[in-house]
């Protein structure tokens, strides 16, 4: 089975069909395809009632996969799954889980709060998590258009300075691209496509 048809029957909004439709299956496949059969390490942030869990478990048969949300729901029940209770915006939390569960994780997912604070935070600590190679997404960027001041899912002006100075993760994230095409730090390539990035490490 495709990614895509693995989403839709456990009804994540991932896939292309569904009463929430995020059509993102059919953009990872691009990527996690060449590494479907291996034996990876993937971390999603936001796991709600493990949908999306119980597609990676079937999608890759060799790898262990973890899931982070603030509420301790923790589903499924799999050996190959752990879920790690803590909320992303708690710059604290991220700092211990890096040094508990260590780096070298192969693909990480943002599909969290979506509020500028927890993306822009959970990528500074957990970018330098990801083995060289690996792939790092943030889901769901289009909440970023919702609200015609930008404070629902960004930042009013006296928190902007507690998260690097950027007002919405969009212009963070166009920071990102800025570096990359002047040479600097470590992206190798920036997949963008309907609400969802996808960044690969340099080797």
């Amino acid at each position: 089975m495709t990614l895509d048809q693995i989403a839709i029957k456990y009804g994540t909004d991932k896939a292309s069909q569904g009463p929430m439709i995020h059509d993102y299956a059919r953009h990872y496949a691009k990527h996690f395809d060449p590494i479907r059969d291996k034996c990876i390490s993937l971390l999603e942030i936001g796991v709600d009632e493990g949908k999306s869990i119980n597609t990676w478990l079937e999608y890759f048969p060799k790898a262990t996969i973890c899931g982070i949300d603030d509420i301790a729901r923790g589903y499924p029940v799999d050996p190959r799954y752990t879920f790690v209770h803590g909320d992303q915006a708690d710059e604290g939390f991220l700092i211990h889980f890096g040094s508990k569960h260590g780096s070298d994780w192969d693909i990480i997912i943002d599909d969290g709060g979506h509020h500028n604070r927890e993306i822009i935070l959970s990528f500074m600590h957990l970018w330098p998590l990801v083995r060289p190679g690996g792939l790092y997404c943030i889901e769901d960027l289009g909440v970023h258009y919702i609200h015609p001041n930008r404070h629902l899912f960004g930042l009013p002006p006296h928190l902007v300075h507690t998260v690097g100075g950027y007002p919405t993760a969009l212009e963070w994230l166009r920071s990102l691209i800025d570096e990359m095409n002047c040479g600097r730090g470590n992206i190798d390539e920036f997949s963008l496509t309907q609400e969802l990035a996808i960044l690969r490490k340099k080797s």
